[in-house]
């Protein structure tokens, strides 16, 4: 079950929502899962201050937060912002270990693209992945993202990763 959370349901599960991100950047500890940030990271990669601030960006009709629900149990996650005329920007996607190559980031990606170019009319959809995660470039590879050659430093002050890196661009027209 995929839904966009409004401030009720994000208050009941926004404890779940940090774990399911953590797990899904930096493993569970277990070696779940096809991927992770573990050896990039220091740390988690999101507080529950941190995706309280993401979610109230979504309170203005350009961002959404879309929840996936299996049960009563929190699944994953991705956020999806206008980002000027036609432009929808994807991110902070994550899929809890134990459940991933099961089709829940598809769905959960296809969800935010299906909003963005019905809500907003966006015709492109951008995000941006780690420079040196090509397994997760070589799946967005698949569903058509590409690489623009625009890189994006990664932000210094947030102080998570082992060394300098940048994220590289990706987009795709929106179906």
């Amino acid at each position: 079950d995929i839904q966009i959370l409004n401030s009720e349901a994000f208050s009941s599960i926004s404890e779940q929502l940090v774990e399911v991100i953590n797990w899904a950047y930096c493993g569970k500890g277990d070696g779940q899962g096809w991927t992770n940030e573990a050896a990039i990271m220091i740390g988690p990669r999101i507080s529950h201050e941190e995706l309280l601030e993401r979610f109230n960006e979504t309170k203005s009709e350009n961002s959404v937060l879309f929840c996936a629900k299996v049960g009563d149990r929190v699944v994953g996650c991705i956020h999806a912002k206008q980002c000027g005329e036609g432009v929808a920007e994807f991110g902070l996607m994550a899929v809890d270990p134990e459940l991933q190559s099961r089709g829940i980031g598809g769905k959960l990606l296809q969800a935010a693209e299906s909003h963005a170019a019905q809500t907003w009319a966006a015709g492109t959809g951008r995000m941006m992945v780690l420079e040196v995660r090509e397994d997760v470039y070589a799946w967005y590879h698949k569903i058509g993202y590409r690489k623009t050659g625009e890189t994006v430093s990664f932000p210094p002050w947030l102080e998570i990763t082992r060394f300098p890196v940048h994220f590289c661009v990706l987009e795709r027209p929106l179906p």
